[in-house]
């Protein structure tokens, strides 16, 4: 099964993904990436983020860019799924 690598981005932070997830497809990897960001926001100081500013970046097992996820759309505001970053 894949490794996905979830890292959070706060503004110019990047807190790096460690261990990574086994999930077995690139949805998989998008639904853990909204969950992760729902954790972050259920934090006490999630009223201090900037929604603009924050995101995860989903990464394969060569910690290779695949897309990112905002912050609304952890909270299903828009879907912008699978966004890549021109290489």
């Amino acid at each position: 099964m894949p490794r996905y690598y979830l890292d959070i981005v706060i503004g110019t932070r990047r807190i790096p993904c460690q261990d990574g997830y086994e999930l077995p497809n690139p949805q998989a990897a998008h639904d853990q990436a909204c969950r992760e960001i729902r954790s972050l926001l259920s934090n006490q100081t999630a009223g201090m983020l900037d929604p603009k500013d924050c995101h995860v970046e989903v990464n394969d097992e060569a910690h290779r860019f695949l897309f990112k996820v905002d912050i609304s759309e952890g909270y299903g505001v828009k879907s912008r799924r699978h966004e890549r970053r021109n290489a």
